[in-house]
């Protein structure tokens, strides 16, 4: 990036950077304590960047995405669901306790948060958490009776 000039970049982060959180929904200033490999190298990056555009005085937003779903999605525990719902509509497999919560957000959504942010950085280096305001609770008690 130094080498051609490159002054700005955006990267493409997780919110599985926060691993099992205390508190839902995630506030920006929560910690970083990722729980499995694809959050901590998330988080490796994001400390890299932030070093990177420290020291060289490049712009650079990160934006931690939540589960982003959309009609081209092809893998993932969203798409695993959807497909067994296809294959038998009467069934619903729960994961763990039935008692998660998460937050999707739609592609659409996800590339408007995207430009808005690398528009509106005005600083260095910032970090935005990009996910639904409606966080879903899965409740295993659901549909009972």
């Amino acid at each position: 990036m130094r080498r051609e000039g490159v002054r700005e970049m955006v990267f493409a982060s997780s919110s599985s950077v926060y691993g099992e959180p205390d508190e839902v929904p995630v506030g920006g200033e929560a910690p970083a304590r990722p729980v499995c490999v694809y959050g901590a190298s998330k988080a490796a990056c994001e400390s890299l960047i932030h070093a990177y555009s420290k020291l060289y005085g490049i712009k650079a937003v990160v934006l931690r995405y939540a589960n982003v779903v959309g009609p081209r999605l092809r893998r993932g525990v969203v798409y695993d669901f959807v497909v067994k719902l296809r294959k038998n509509r009467n069934e619903l497999e729960i994961l763990g306790d039935g008692k998660q919560v998460r937050s999707y957000v739609y592609v659409d959504d996800v590339v408007e948060a995207t430009v808005a942010a690398w528009r509106k950085s005005a600083s260095a280096f910032e970090v935005y958490n990009v996910a639904s305001e409606d966080w879903i609770t899965v409740d295993a008690r659901a549909g009972d009776g």
